[in-house]
C-alpha cells in the first residue's frame, strides 16, 4: 500500500455544529458515512483523518477531551466495519503559523513520511476550500463533499 484516503473530520465524518464540538455527546455522524467507511476499509490503501482542532490551542477544551472524542469515534467506526489507520490533528491556533494547520500540507506530509505514501496516487476528501488547498499543496487528488454526489463512485475513479 502506497496510497491513502485522507478525510477531513468536521463536515465529512460528523455534522458541523454552529458551536464547535466540545464533547462526545455533541458528536453526530453524517448520514451514510459509516457505510462509506466500511466500503473503503476493503480498499488497498491507508485511511487517515486530518483535522484542524484549534479548540485545544485556544484553551476551549483540553487535549484529553479531543482524544476521548476520537477514541469514541474510532470505536463506532470499527463497530460498523470501518477502519482508520491514524488521525492527524493540528491543535494550533491559526495565528501560530504552524506547518500542520490546513491548508498547509504538514499533516499529509507526515503521513507520507511515516507510511511511505505516493501522494499523487492519494485522495483528500473534504468540505472546504482549506481542504482543497491542502490537497493541492500536498500533490493529492481532491473530492469535495456535496449533497447528492456518489462519493463511492467518484473515489473509485480517483483512487485507481
Amino acid at each position: 500500500m502506497n496510497k491513502a484516503i485522507f478525510l477531513d473530520r468536521d463536515g465529512v465524518i460528523n455534522k458541523v455544529r454552529k458551536e464547535s464540538i466540545k464533547s462526545w455527546k455533541e458528536f453526530e455522524f453524517l448520514p451514510g458515512i459509516l457505510e462509506f467507511l466500511s466500503k473503503i476499509a476493503e480498499l488497498d490503501c491507508y485511511i487517515f483523518i486530518v483535522t484542524n482542532q484549534s479548540l485545544v490551542g485556544r484553551g476551549v477544551i483540553e487535549e484529553e477531551v479531543l482524544q476521548d472524542i476520537h477514541k469514541h469515534m474510532l470505536n463506532v467506526i470499527e463497530e460498523n466495519g470501518g477502519r482508520i489507520d491514524a488521525i492527524y490533528e493540528c491543535i494550533h491556533k491559526a495565528e501560530d503559523n504552524c506547518v500542520c494547520r490546513k491548508p498547509k500540507p504538514g499533516m499529509l506530509l507526515w503521513a507520507r513520511r511515516q507510511y511511505g505514501l505516493d501522494l499523487s496516487k492519494s485522495v483528500m476528501i473534504g468540505d472546504s476550500e482549506s481542504d482543497k488547498l491542502t490537497a493541492e499543496n500536498a500533490g493529492c487528488k481532491f473530492i469535495e463533499i456535496k449533497e447528492g454526489i456518489d462519493l463511492w463512485k467518484i473515489l473509485k475513479e480517483k483512487i485507481s
